[in-house]
């Protein structure tokens, strides 16, 4: 979860700081609202998902980090099992 969080940060970074360049950019463009759009589904999807497993207590264990993130990555693949590479980030 954290990574995936941190991963939607980084983008919402790279996006804002795109938007600063000296170009003007088009906010309300059809690109950027899809993108959001599909970053806010898949957001939404890992709130879902999170409940359905078991909570990791706070814990200086890699080992049950790792679990943790592989068992929560099951469920959300499980849950998507039907995407297709693209859905959310494509070129």
């Amino acid at each position: 979860m954290r990574r995936a969080l941190h991963l939607v940060l980084l983008l919402s970074c790279a996006a804002a700081m795109a938007a600063q360049s000296t170009e003007k950019v088009n906010q309300d463009s059809l690109v950027l609202k899809v993108f959001s759009r599909r970053v806010g589904d898949y957001v939404r999807l890992l709130k879902t998902v999170q409940p359905e497993i078991h909570r990791l207590k706070p814990t200086n264990s890699p080992e049950a980090i790792e679990r943790y993130e592989h068992h929560l990555a099951h469920h959300i693949r499980e849950t998507r099992r039907h995407a297709i590479q693209g859905d959310i980030f494509h070129a």
